[in-house]
């Protein structure tokens, strides 16, 4: 089991930074407070298993707060079609007489910007 009063202080010292971390990337404060509370979770878990001669703790807690944004993302903004009407978790009005030959919506995606794409 870990040391309460030491996890205290390990969530103490990288509060601000992770939701500092979460914001930036999910542009959301609401989110990044709930991937804040992922991620010392996930901190709390494993945080006997943490090798210091692999990593500082610093880059640790970065990385695990990194992956938990990603995969919050994941599975709620962006794992979600098009025939669901929601495309990077945004609405778009998608009907059964849209205009777009076939490969034509492909080809849009494609031409995204390499900064947009990946959350298509």
């Amino acid at each position: 089991m870990v040391n309460t009063r030491l996890f205290e202080a390990v969530v103490e010292f990288y509060r601000l930074y992770v939701y500092s971390l979460s914001i930036k990337i999910l542009n959301d404060i609401s989110e990044a407070e709930d991937v804040m509370h992922d991620v010392f979770i996930k901190v709390r878990q494993s945080l006997k298993s943490f090798n210091p001669e692999k990593s500082r703790f610093s880059t640790w807690i970065s990385s695990l707060t990194v992956k938990t944004c990603l995969d919050y993302l994941r599975r709620t903004k962006y794992d979600v079609g098009i025939e669901s009407g929601v495309v990077a978790g945004r609405y778009c009005f998608v009907d059964e007489t849209n205009s777009f030959e076939d490969g034509e919506l492909l080809k849009m995606i494609k031409s995204i910007s390499l900064r947009y794409a990946s959350k298509i």
